[in-house]
This record gives C-alpha cells, structure tokens and sequence, in this order.
C-alpha cells in the first residue's frame, strides 16, 4: 500500500494547552539522554514531566537525574498522564505499538529513527497519526547539524553545480551489552543497514532527492554476537539521474576503535557535481568544499567560522557538534509544533526512507536491482 499523502500540518483536533509542552519520555536508554539533553536546553519551550520505562528502578534514576517529578512503570499509565507530547525512545520493534497508541490517546509525538522496520509499519504509523490528527517528527538528527543544513543549502543553490554522484559511509565497531535489542534481528529489523545506515540514507536523500532504484550486498564478517548484518553496501540510482553509494559497516576496526563513538569512528557525506565537490567529515567537525569562487558564496561567506585555503579548496571547520545535532533536531521539533508549522521530518520522510531499507534488503536476498515506488 503506497503512502501517497504528507501529514505535516498540525490537525487541530488536538490542542497545545500551554508553553511549555509537557513532554513524557517512553524508554529511557542510552539515546534517551540524547533527547532528554534536548529538552532541558529549551526549558521555555518544552519540559520533561514524566518518564516510563519497564524497569522502574531506571525510569526513578533517570527522574531523578532530569529532574522530572513523576516516573512510571508503563506507556500505558504516562499515556494517561497530562503530557502533551511523547517522545518514543524504544526498539525498533515496539515503535508501531507505541506510535499508535500515543496518538489514541491524542499525544502529539516525537520517535527516535528509523520510524519502523519496514515502510509498511511506517504506513501503520502514519494512519494513526492522521487519523488522530496529532503532530509527528522522527528523529533524523543529523539533519540539524550545522555542518549538514550548510552542505544541504550549498548543494541546493548549485554551488556545485549538477550533482552527479553522491556517496556515504559510516565505518566502526559498536560495543554492544548483552541483551541489546541490536543483536536480535526481530526486534531490530535487521543489523548496520536499519540501525546507522538509516542516518547514511537520510543525509544522501537530503543532498540528491528521491532514488528509484537500489542494489545492495551485505555481510556478516565478525560480529557473530549480532543476528543480522554487520556489513552493507548500497548503490542507489536517484531519480534525476545521480548515482549514490553507501558503505556501512559495525566489524570496522579503526586505529581508536577501542575509545568507542564518536572518537573510534568514520562517518561522512561526500557530493560530487559538475562545477566541484563537497566534503562532510560528522565525525571530525569539517565542511570542505572545491568550486569556482565558494569561498564567496553567500552562505560561506558570512560563516563565522574558523576557514583557510588549501589549495583552492576552502575548508570550513566547526568544534564537534555531532551529538548537538539531537538539541538542535529536539528544538526545531517543540518550536514547529508550538508555531503549527510543517514537520521538519515528517512520516513521510521516514516511510521514504525505509522504503530504500527495505530495497536493499531484497535486493541483498535476490540479487537483483530493486525498483522503488514513488507513489
């Protein structure tokens, strides 16, 4: 069944009571203290006054460590709680449930990525949400890191010209606890493609638009605590004529990959066009881009950032803000709400992109370029 509709306007059958939001944290994990960071940046805008989780021992510890005055041991009972917006930091697995059963309850809602394991959980999702009319963002953080919405905005102004070639990486090695729910192929839907490669995909979609058709081959190397794949490797031929190219990898021993993330990892977004080429290092905080006369370009230009030139290559560098993408994604996340405007990342986004998971999934089990539906 194609998603052929957007929900990105606020249906108003559900009211915001007041600023701040009320934001209730289902999950409170380690990528919960990325969103949970988030919100107490933004006090004025929205607060955390609830948290569950089904260990009541953790959803008390990290009350506490937030600040937040009441804890539960259920979505359930924080859905019948006065929170205005839920923010879905669960696996993968338990996405669908929780999605629909926030907005029956008229919750507006902010969930992790991917939005689910496959696009056709994401259509689940999305008939829920239009249903209840509430509002919906997923969680592509990255998106919101500076460096990102700089290389976006160069890209779509033709700073490089017709871009031509687009390629993504993430290279590392995850210490992953006994009982993650990574290393289950069920819960998680799949291995390195659905868990990091959903960040890869996201960023080249921004960077060269929709794909109509995907290969993939995929791997299991060394990580055998891991029941799905620890290597993948994507081509992607974009509807504009672009080709694409990911590489992911969790067997990925870098010289630190001992120090874990970010500092024991390799992640970038490279574009390349006909008038030049564009750099993202996430990882290291660069932005190096090639082209006649960028480092005039209006939106370098004014970018009060350290720069220098190399060779007739202008480099732009930014402290690391990889983890700073998520306040950045959490802000943009209350303040379109309390405005009413578009979602930055809506359903429809999510369900594009795993429509792109889901290809390379099948095109890995039969060898095969696998056609992906615009409709």
């Amino acid at each position: 069944m194609p998603l052929t509709l957007v929900h990105d306007i606020i249906n108003m059958k559900t009211q915001i009571p007041h600023t701040p939001l009320r934001v209730g944290i289902v999950g409170v994990g380690n990528i919960a203290e990325r969103h949970a960071q988030g919100y107490l940046a933004i006090p004025e805008l929205a607060q955390i006054t609830a948290v569950a989780d089904i260990s009541p021992q953790i959803a008390q510890v990290k009350a506490a460590q937030w600040g937040v005055p009441v804890w539960y041991p259920s979505l359930d009972k924080l859905l019948a709680s006065d929170v205005d917006v839920v923010d879905i930091c669960l696996p993968h697995d338990l996405h669908v449930s929780a999605a629909k059963a926030a907005a029956q309850s008229r919750k507006h809602i902010y969930i992790e990525k991917p939005l689910a394991r496959t696009a056709r959980e994401c259509i689940e999702i999305y008939q829920a949400v239009e249903q209840a009319g509430v509002f919906m963002m997923v969680g592509h953080n990255l998106l919101f890191n500076p460096l990102m919405t700089k290389a976006q905005a160069l890209v779509t102004s033709g700073a490089v010209g017709q871009v031509f070639m687009i390629r993504g990486a993430s290279y590392g090695w995850p210490p992953f606890r006994a009982g993650n729910f990574r290393l289950e192929r069920a819960k998680s839907g799949g291995g390195v493609l659905i868990d990091t490669g959903v960040h890869i995909l996201y960023l080249m979609r921004a960077m060269g638009g929709e794909a109509r058709s995907v290969s993939a081959t995929m791997s299991h190397a060394l990580r055998s605590e891991m029941q799905g794949e620890d290597n993948a490797l994507v081509h992607l031929q974009y509807a504009n004529g672009a080709l694409g190219e990911m590489a992911v990898s969790y067997s990925t021993k870098l010289s630190t990959y001992a120090l874990g993330f970010p500092d024991g990892w390799d992640q970038r977004i490279e574009v390349y066009g006909t008038d030049g080429t564009l750099k993202v290092d996430l990882v290291r905080g660069t932005l190096q881009i090639f082209a006649e006369g960028a480092e005039s370009h209006p939106i370098l230009a004014n970018w009060a950032v350290a720069n220098k030139k190399l060779q007739g290559t202008t480099l732009f560098e930014l402290p690391n803000v990889y983890f700073d993408s998520f306040k950045f994604a959490i802000h943009a996340f209350a303040q379109t709400l309390l405005s009413g405007g578009p979602s930055p990342v809506s359903v429809s986004d999510g369900y594009r992109v795993m429509q792109l998971v889901d290809a390379a999934y099948e095109s890995a089990r039969e060898g095969r370029y696998i056609h992906v539906s615009q409709g």
